[in-house]
């Protein structure tokens, strides 16, 4: 058994800091809470330490429930690479990127494919009251959740393709 074991907080276990560690401990549990954790912007706090902009990379487990494709799934993790900047009225922009590759039955012919996805995104979050495209934060933080995930649907294709040309089965017209 690993020596780092013991560490955990009420079944959260930690990523193992032993550098030979054969387990390397990390549970959906905890990683749930780490991805909470980089899925916020702290307005006030960078406000108090006058950070106005900033990065956030991370990647997550891919919802198999928000893809409309037939015998389609996420093949590897969602990436996200975002760039937040906080303007003078309190609004917050995110710009970036997402990527991801899907797996699954072409669209056309039915044979195994997969494909890579990338694509730019964009929000813009208002304290309180938004207007059409915006989206709203309240007590100074701002959860990019609903983005992300908005980010992901958007991001998806409406049906997964060979990569070489592939065409559909022909049918007999009898």
């Amino acid at each position: 058994m690993c020596p780092c074991a013991v560490f955990g907080v009420q079944g959260i276990e930690f990523p193992c800091f032993f550098a030979n560690c054969p387990e390397k401990r990390l549970t959906n549990l905890a990683k749930k809470f780490i991805l909470e954790k980089s899925m916020k912007i702290d307005v006030r706090r960078c406000n108090a330490e006058k950070r106005y902009s900033g990065e956030l990379n991370f990647s997550m487990e891919g919802d198999n429930s928000l893809i409309d494709i037939p015998f389609v799934t996420f093949a590897s993790p969602v990436a996200f690479s975002l760039h937040y900047d906080i303007w003078e009225d309190d609004c917050v922009k995110v710009t970036g990127s997402v990527c991801f590759d899907l797996s699954g039955a072409c669209s056309r012919c039915l044979k195994q494919t997969q494909q890579h996805i990338e694509w730019q995104t964009e929000a813009l979050f208002v304290p309180d009251t938004p207007q059409d495209e915006e989206y709203p934060y309240r007590g100074g933080v701002v959860d990019l959740g609903e983005f992300l995930r908005d980010s992901i649907i958007f991001a998806l294709p409406s049906g997964l393709v060979c990569p070489d040309e592939c065409s559909a089965p022909e049918y007999n017209e009898e």
